[in-house]
């Protein structure tokens, strides 16, 4: 197994209502991190540096002209082969989205990434290597000098055995960026049975129960960027 029988899609299609007016004009995931990077073509960079060189962002049919001619540019000065996918199944929630752009892709496996994570350090050299058939990703708690709102794993014996968006009542053992590897061949199925307007953690809850396991691959700090307050605390602390 290698990067290469990978697709990459980044889910980026929601409002981020909870920005306020800046991401009516420019979506979130194209606010700077620094004087060069943005976070999409932070993370565009990560996972090209490990290998990954097939990406599919998928947006909304409202934000695509402005992803295609912004990615467009990445194209053009980075080397970057990402292609953007105009989905309107995001109006319908991300797992409708995930399940559309899912079924565009041809190669045997899909890793999940959502635009708005920063990685401090890059993840995806692990994943790239993996021979896993279903793995998640999380910064074990005691990396964290901010803890995440939302997105707590629990894992025994290098195995996930819960994900959840709600503080478990035992402390969680890792936090979740938003990044899976799952088989394709298994996933639009899965897709097929949860409801399509549910939040993303309806995805893993029904893989769970259908017998789905998931390996637990650590990665380093990260930062969840959902409000203006979290996008200036990384501008003031990016490493």
């Amino acid at each position: 197994m290698s990067a290469r029988d990978v697709c990459v899609v980044i889910l980026a299609g929601g409002a981020a209502s909870r920005f306020g007016g800046v991401t009516q004009v420019l979506p979130k995931c194209f606010l700077p991190v620094s004087a060069e990077e943005t976070l999409l073509t932070r993370l565009l960079g990560q996972l090209r540096d490990a290998g990954f060189d097939k990406v599919a962002i998928s947006t909304s049919p409202q934000w695509f002209p402005v992803f295609e001619a912004l990615v467009g540019r990445c194209r053009e000065t980075r080397s970057s082969s990402a292609l953007v996918l105009s989905n309107p199944a995001h109006a319908a929630g991300p797992l409708a989205a995930l399940g559309n752009a899912a079924r565009q892709i041809e190669e045997p496996r899909l890793l999940l990434c959502l635009p708005d994570i920063y990685f401090r350090e890059n993840p995806f050299p692990g994943l790239a290597a993996t021979g896993q058939d279903a793995v998640l990703s999380g910064c074990p708690v005691d990396r964290m000098t901010r803890a995440p709102s939302s997105g707590f794993l629990t894992v025994n014996e290098g195995m996930v055995e819960t994900l959840t968006y709600r503080t478990p009542p035992d402390r969680p053992d890792a936090f979740w960026p938003g990044v899976a590897l799952f088989p394709r061949n298994g996933f639009v199925p899965l897709l097929e049975s949860v409801a399509p307007e549910g939040p993303i953690e309806n995805l893993f809850a029904a893989a769970m129960a259908q017998g789905v396991r998931f390996a637990f691959q650590p990665c380093g700090p990260f930062g969840n960027v959902n409000t203006m307050v979290e996008w200036l605390y990384l501008l003031e602390r990016p490493e």
